[in-house]
C-alpha cells in the first residue's frame, strides 16, 4: 500500500479557521494537498493499467497533530495531547483496509474526518 499524506485543508480552509488564521496558508496547503491527492489517483491509474497489486491511497488529516506529550502543533494552533500517536493508529488501519476502492481518500481527525478509533474498528470489525 502506498499512502500519500495531504492536509485537510484541501476541504476548505474555513474548516481551521476556527482555531487559527488559516487564510494565508491556501496555496501551500490547500492547493498542494488537492495535488497530493491527484497524485495519488495518477498512480493508481498507472497501477490498474500495468496490472499492477499496488494500493494507493491518500491520507487526507483533518486533525491538529502534536508530538507525543505535546498539547499544540508545529504553528502553536492547540491539538488534542499525543494525537501523534492515534495519527499512527490511522496508517496502520488504512493499510489493512482491504475493502477500499482505488484511490479511495482517508479523511481521518476531529476537523471534518472519520474518527480513528471508528476507522480501525470498521476495517477490524
Amino acid at each position: 500500500t502506498l499512502i500519500t499524506v495531504s492536509g485537510g485543508m484541501q476541504h476548505g480552509l474555513h474548516k481551521f479557521s476556527e482555531q487559527f488564521p488559516a487564510a494565508g496558508l491556501w496555496l501551500g496547503s490547500a492547493c498542494g494537498g488537492a495535488m497530493f491527492t491527484q497524485a495519488t489517483s495518477a498512480i493508481a491509474s498507472e497501477v490498474i493499467d500495468k496490472k499492477g497489486s499496488l494500493r494507493a491511497v491518500t491520507a487526507c488529516v483533518c486533525m491538529m497533530v502534536s508530538r507525543l506529550g505535546e498539547t499544540q502543533q508545529q504553528l502553536g494552533a492547540p491539538a488534542t495531547p499525543d494525537s501523534s500517536a492515534s495519527l499512527g493508529r490511522a496508517f496502520v488501519a488504512m493499510v489493512l483496509d482491504k475493502g477500499a476502492e482505488v484511490a479511495h481518500c482517508y479523511n481521518v481527525g476531529e476537523l471534518g474526518g472519520e474518527d480513528v478509533d471508528a476507522l480501525l474498528a470498521r476495517v477490524l470489525g
